[in-house]
């Protein structure tokens, strides 16, 4: 199985390497956005870049003729409050999070293998409000519609199963990290009461590890979701 994955210099893009890598008879390809991580393997890709979407997409077809998953999981997040969130802000996280990988989709589109699998990591954000969070809230959502309009166009006619994640936030990434650090910074808590506070809103009380959610993906698509549940969206307990 060819598999690519975005975003696999760390969290969960590199939990996802891992798992896929060590599958058998898998063959990964993964991105980042550092240019000193580009091997053989591993390409570099910046998702705010049209022709830097388009020149990864070449480097794969250049190496495979056919892809059996794209697992579209780079992304980014910064907090702000609504009046500081310029437009500027807006259409960078909205680039990143939404309309780069669609770009990603349609120019990979013509080596991806019929029956495949194209698996979008979003976030709860796509539908759960958050304070200070309007760009990166609203490029989730715009994503999450663009996974279920997607699946109406791509699925009966080209076969391609496309499936949504949803994971709440994940222990022990950067992302969550960097979050962590804004939070407390713009609302002048603790770093205790952030934690307090996010294992309040939490269906588990815990984050969730991202080897968890590298797992799950590596289910879905090895079990192959069956085409009814093509456009499907699915909410990590977290």
């Amino acid at each position: 199985m060819k598999v690519v994955i975005t975003g696999t210099s760390s969290g969960l893009g590199q939990a996802l390497w891992d798992v896929f890598e060590r599958g058998t008879p898998n063959l990964v390809i993964g991105s980042t956005h550092y240019r000193e991580h580009v091997d053989e393997d591993q390409y570099y890709l910046d998702l705010r870049d049209s022709e830097s979407i388009r020149q990864f997409a070449d480097q794969v077809q250049r190496r495979w003729d056919k892809i059996d998953v794209l697992i579209n999981n780079a992304g980014v997040n910064c907090i702000a409050p609504f009046m500081q969130q310029s437009p500027e802000f807006l259409r960078d996280m909205m680039q990143v999070n939404c309309f780069g990988p669609i770009q990603l989709i349609q120019d990979l589109f013509p080596v991806l293998a019929p029956n495949g699998r194209i698996v979008n990591v979003i976030s709860d954000a796509s539908w759960r409000p958050m304070r200070h969070s309007l760009a990166y809230n609203c490029s989730k959502a715009a994503f999450a519609m663009a996974t279920k309009q997607m699946a109406r166009e791509l699925t009966k006619p080209c076969g391609l199963g496309i499936i949504g994640v949803n994971p709440g936030k994940m222990s022990g990434t950067h992302m969550s990290k960097f979050i962590d650090e804004q939070v407390c910074t713009l609302r002048g808590w603790t770093p205790e009461q952030a934690r307090e506070y996010a294992e309040a809103n939490s269906v588990t009380g815990r984050e969730l590890p991202p080897l968890m959610v590298a797992k799950l993906i590596e289910a879905i698509v090895v079990n192959k979701v069956p085409h009814y549940a093509s456009g499907a969206i699915m909410d990590l307990a977290g």
